[in-house]
């Protein structure tokens, strides 16, 4: 069973760094594929798109399949972190010949391009969806306990930023120290013009950045594995504890439960907020604000830095003001954050003498870092609290819930890409840019936001509904709790048992659901 006392510091903080690899490779991917297909290999905005569509949409396919097979897995070496190996391979494997230039590839056409890249984007997607599900899926297994799972997410987010922070970091130094061949052309009389694009002559840059971003993710997947020990002897208790239920709780069961659909609508839109702005603010930041190239990697920065400071108070404001609060909270910030893309000026002194008027336009990344860093942890902490002792299934929920934030996530981009108003010129970019790039940033995160917003105040008066239906005091008869729920009948051995965890572990209303849910199941299969 999972164990319901706070973990050991070091086992909480290996766990952390198992998606470190995922993270970084992640951060490479939304922020600069983009940028790399534009400016490097002079794709066209459809078929960079394209790309970024395959990429997402494999990934969308594979998660729930992994997320099944994870959860039916039986292995020595563990069901979860089995997946978690092989998905590290693949990553590994494939992930630095997605920004490499096709060596043997001169004078081909832009479809076999496309099919050359894609075939590196399939299988480096596969490896990490199997990575990202397999890690995920090890929190219910790990505890029970809601504020641990919450701190399990708040660091595994706080490695996610941390390890955004390396590739901003590493790329604002290469595009700010490393020359161009336009830079030493035009040495003793460079233009702005020419210091800020991003061409050909930086694929080196590309090149070698995703060969350290595999070897210090390699390093950290080691750490992972050495320090993490998956709880082997739950599974023969949930597999006895479901055989004795005439009705044992199987993967399709969640398809009948209501707050499965509204968290996985919650955890997509808050994916599509922080994907579609993190993919577009490096070409806000060219296009828009007209900053010098190494801007991209700055505005990522400061993006992830204030997202780091803020993960360290998610556990306690989800603890004290609760998911929906919390959750608001963060759509608030970056509502603000937009307001802010909408109404931010153009630099008119692009250059490092004005520092002041430079750094404005980096405030709204500051907003967004925040807003980004508390939607995630609480939508993660939702679907924790969706999966609650169904652990048996948990890889399959979190597959779910990853299948509609890629194949939305590919999908918007596609459109945003295809919609581009210099593709009627046959340009990568002009005059229009400036305008379209700005509405990308505005339309891009409030759309999603407000259908989080409705799908919050939707789960919010679910929950108070099932809640409704229950006693007031879901501990007042402890004989019934035995009798009458069999998921809490399975996981405690005494009636006092039950009292006892449902007033320090539980909420009266989540016990309420759970119940609810439960015995929703047993009559409807």
């Amino acid at each position: 069973m999972p164990s319901e006392h706070q973990l050991p510091l070091w086992r909480r903080w290996s766990y952390g760094v198992g998606h470190v690899l995922n993270d970084l490779c992640a951060s490479m991917w939304f922020s600069y594929l983009l940028v790399f297909y534009h400016f490097v290999i002079k794709f066209p905005n459809a078929t960079a798109g394209l790309l970024l569509l395959i990429g997402q949409t494999v990934d969308a396919l594979c998660t729930p399949v992994i997320g099944y097979f994870c959860d039916k897995t039986q292995c020595f070496y563990g069901r979860r972190k089995i997946w978690h190996l092989v998905g590290t391979i693949c990553v590994a494997a494939s992930f630095s010949f997605i920004f490499h230039v096709c060596i043997t590839c001169e004078d081909v056409s832009v479809p076999y391009l496309v099919l050359y890249y894609a075939c590196f984007i399939a299988v480096f997607q596969f490896g990490w969806a199997s990575t990202q599900i397999s890690h995920l899926a090890l929190i219910p297994d790990l505890t029970s306990n809601k504020d641990e799972q919450v701190g399990l997410n708040s660091i595994r987010y706080g490695f996610t930023v941390l390890s955004n922070l390396a590739v901003s970091l590493a790329m604002w130094q290469l595009l700010d120290h490393v020359p161009t061949a336009a830079q030493h052309a035009h040495k003793g009389h460079k233009s702005h013009a020419n210091m800020t694009k991003i061409n050909y002559s930086d694929r080196y840059i590309f090149w070698y950045t995703p060969l350290g971003i595999i070897g210090v993710g390699l390093l950290f997947s080691i750490i992972f594995h050495l320090g993490t020990k998956e709880p082997k002897a739950q599974y023969k208790r949930r597999e006895d504890s479901d055989t004795k239920n005439e009705k044992p709780f199987k993967w399709y069961m969640w398809f009948k439960n209501p707050q499965f659909y509204l968290v996985a609508m919650i955890y997509m839109c808050t994916r599509l907020m922080v994907n579609v702005t993190q993919v577009y603010i490096p070409l806000y930041m060219l296009e828009v604000v007209n900053l010098d190239r190494s801007s991209v990697a700055k505005a990522t920065l400061i993006i992830y830095v204030s997202g780091f400071i803020a993960s360290f108070t998610n556990k306690y404001i989800n603890k004290y003001l609760g998911r929906y609060i919390t959750y608001f909270l963060g759509l608030c910030i970056l509502w603000a954050a937009i307001f802010w893309f909408q109404f931010q000026e153009e630099a008119k002194y692009p250059t490092k003498k004005h520092v002041f008027h430079n750094l404005v336009p980096y405030g709204a990344g500051v907003l967004l870092g925040i807003s980004g860093s508390i939607l995630l942890v609480t939508s993660l902490s939702m679907t924790a609290d969706l999966i609650d002792r169904h652990v048996s299934s948990g890889a399959f929920v979190y597959g779910a819930m990853s299948f509609t934030d890629k194949l939305a996530n590919g999908v918007a981009i596609q459109i945003i890409q295809l919609c581009h108003p210099c593709n009627q010129k046959n340009e990568v970019c002009c005059s229009l840019c400036h305008s379209y790039y700005r509405q990308v940033m505005v339309f891009g995160p409030a759309g999603p936001s407000a259908l989080a917003f409705v799908g919050l105040v939707l789960l919010f008066i679910y929950i108070r509904r099932a809640t409704k239906e229950r006693p007031t005091s879901p501990c007042q008869d402890k004989q019934e709790q035995c009798e009458t729920d069999p998921l809490l009948e399975s996981s405690c051995s005494s009636c006092n048992q039950i009292k006892e965890r449902c007033l320090c572990d539980f909420t009266s209303d989540e016990l309420n659901i759970n119940k609810t849910i439960s015995n929703s199941f047993a009559t409807s299969t």
